[in-house]
């Protein structure tokens, strides 16, 4: 405490030069204060868009090796799901679906005058009537998202070999919540029957085309159910279809994973891209922004540091007699020291709190100017590259960052202490590299 309070009053007898120190420590926290909460803000943004987002990668043909070797299949769900299981992805999506036969239902677009699908068959072969599907997504599927479709009645699935029907389909065959379903093989001779139970009704807000009508391209015979209950179907596994997307935790991890899937199945002939391009539309001002602000922070540590440390020689040669008395009349040398630093962390602490309340309220403009400014820069440089992507809007900026919400987390706090700290050990080395290197006597007979 007696420290503490002979700081305080050391500072009140050097008050222009202290003022002049705290005036610049000031700024420097205002300044690292800046950097250090835009900084934290837009790496959990940057970390979250690329969580969300990714990079999707799209598998083509190679033309070239399918010629040479004659045919083509397309990976099996057991593959996919094994390339799937790859540190290099953020994220997969599956997509699952089957063309079957509806058993003793009718379909939307079918034969108006049958009661049973399976009348409609030709030869050994039934007529598909019916499409079931299934997609990894915790939504259903991007319809129930996006508004197109809607749950009616009853609930979403929950259970295994639980289903969601069309609102029209149920009305067509007077089925309700509650009721089964049954869809069969079109195989006559090997139906492989599976049975739903009706868990929720949806409508759909799509029409089917006027142009080519039949009950596999009616959006109203879908049948949706779950990934779960679509894998544990042996109709499924003969004759299901499942397309995975793949998202990259980062671009650059393409070739790598190209030749993981190699090792895990996928043919030769089959060849990874990606929409990098897009993924750094998305990304790519988030991250321009944390590159000039480490850059910034950077400048203003070393040129600030180097500020208080010629400050601090300058207060040291001023105070030399009064540090050579203070060591004559017995005062240790620990004591002189943490005297020292005790002044500079009480200017530390006072222009902490003040440069912290005045950086919440500079961070958010200075945030918003640099954003903008890497906006027009990536926009820039799309118009340059005459860059067309296709299937976006024509805006370039569809899907970039617009703005960002600065906000003070304890990791931000902890940074800023931690370097204030560091700036008060900096502003105390000149005094502390003095009082060890001299003794009291010589300090007072250079001061004669």
């Amino acid at each position: 405490m007696y420290l503490l309070k002979n700081a305080i009053r050391n500072l009140g007898r050097n008050k222009g030069r202290n003022l002049l120190v705290g005036i610049i420590t000031l700024v420097i926290i205002i300044a690292v204060s800046i950097s250090i909460v835009i900084s934290t803000t837009v790496g959990s943004i940057t970390k979250d868009y690329k969580t969300r987002f990714g990079a999707e990668v799209t598998l083509f043909l190679d033309t070239d090796k399918v010629q040479k070797n004659g045919s083509v299949k397309y990976p099996s769900a057991e593959q996919q799901m094994a390339i799937a299981r790859s540190d290099l992805l953020q994220k997969t999506e599956y997509e699952l679906s089957l063309s079957a036969v509806l058993q003793d239902l009718k379909a939307l677009d079918g034969d108006a005058g049958s009661n049973n699908a399976i009348s409609s068959n030709m030869g050994d072969q039934l007529s598909l009537n019916a499409k079931v599907r299934a997609s990894s997504q915790p939504s259903i599927s991007e319809d129930f998202v996006s508004g197109k479709r809607a749950i009616v009645g009853g609930r979403a699935f929950e259970k295994t070999d639980e289903c969601l029907v069309s609102e029209q389909f149920a009305q067509l065959n007077g089925l309700s919540v509650g009721d089964s379903i049954t869809v069969i093989s079109r195989d006559a001779g090997s139906p492989k029957p599976h049975t739903f139970t009706i868990c929720g009704i949806y409508r759909d807000g799509i029409e089917g085309s006027a142009l080519f009508r039949h009950p596999l391209f009616n959006r109203g015979n879908e049948i949706i159910t779950s990934m779960e209950s679509m894998l544990g179907m042996g109709l499924y596994a003969e004759h299901g279809e499942m397309n995975a997307t793949y998202y990259l935790k980062d671009p650059k991890d393409l070739e790598a994973f190209q030749q993981e899937a190699r090792a895990k199945g996928l043919p030769e002939y089959y060849c990874t891209t990606t929409d990098e391009e897009g993924y750094n539309r998305i990304v790519g001002p988030v991250e321009g922004i944390a590159g000039i602000v480490r850059i910034f922070l950077i400048v203003v540590l070393v040129f600030g540091g180097s500020i208080l440390l010629f400050l601090s020689v300058m207060a040291v040669r001023e105070r030399k007699y009064e540090i050579g008395v203070l060591r004559a009349m017995g005062m240790k040398r620990v004591k002189v020291i943490a005297g020292m630093v005790c002044e500079s962390l009480v200017i530390a602490g006072v222009c902490l709190a003040v440069g912290l309340g005045i950086s919440l309220i500079l961070s958010q403009p200075v945030a918003d100017i640099l954003l903008e400014g890497q906006i027009q820069l990536a926009e820039g440089q799309q118009t340059n590259q005459s860059v067309t992507v296709i299937g976006a809007s024509s805006d370039s900026s569809t899907g970039m960052l617009s703005e960002i919400s600065i906000q003070l987390t304890p990791q931000a706090v902890g940074q800023i202490v931690s370097l204030a700290l560091i700036l008060v050990l900096i502003s105390s080395l000149a005094s502390i590299l003095y009082i060890t290197r001299y003794e009291p006597m010589k300090i007072l007979s250079e001061r004669s």
